[in-house]
């Protein structure tokens, strides 16, 4: 006998079943159209039933449509993934932080080593030049190169002198 036939709230269409297991089996978990305004009644019935969502995404990552702050992305949900009958949660895709009075989205993928640095940057006391290196295995002036990437991105990296003498970095969390 076969399994039981999914409950009329987590039916799909076969276009809505496409759309779901080929994220799903991204990495990011984003969804790549080749005609968004082909599938805009697809994507829309996904967002309303919270099987997708939109999020901020690079440049270089997939995109379904642009708004103020940039490129915007549809990601599945864990509800997305439920439906598919996976137990799989989406990955972190974006970071949102605080820069000055507005909020900035500066995407940085799971996983990388530009995800590894803002991680460090975003303890408490943050991370010396020194110890940034040490931990990614930069020379000091690749380093150097990374903060200025993430300050162009839109983070907000302070530095401050320690006790000791040594210069810390530091991003601050977004409000919540």
């Amino acid at each position: 006998m076969s399994s039981a036939a999914p409950s009329p709230s987590t039916r799909l269409s076969d276009a809505q079943l496409v759309m779901l297991s080929a994220a799903s089996q991204r990495k990011d978990a984003l969804v790549v159209l080749s005609d968004p305004a082909a599938s805009s009644r697809t994507v829309a019935a996904l967002i309303r039933r919270g099987l997708l969502a939109e999020v901020p995404v690079a440049r270089r990552q997939p995109s379904w449509r642009q708004d103020a702050s940039g490129p915007v992305g549809l990601q599945i949900t864990k509800a997305g993934f439920a439906a598919l009958r996976l137990d799989k949660e989406p990955p972190a895709l974006v970071q949102t932080l605080t820069s000055g009075s507005s909020s900035v989205a500066a995407a940085v993928r799971a996983g990388t080593k530009q995800a590894a640095v803002v991680e460090l940057l975003t303890r408490d006391q943050g991370a010396t030049l020194r110890e940034l290196a040490a931990a990614m295995g930069w020379l000091p002036h690749t380093t150097r190169a990374a903060l200025t990437g993430l300050r162009r991105r839109g983070y907000a990296v302070a530095s401050s002198t320690m006790p000791s003498g040594e210069r810390s970095y530091r991003i601050a969390q977004a409000a919540a």
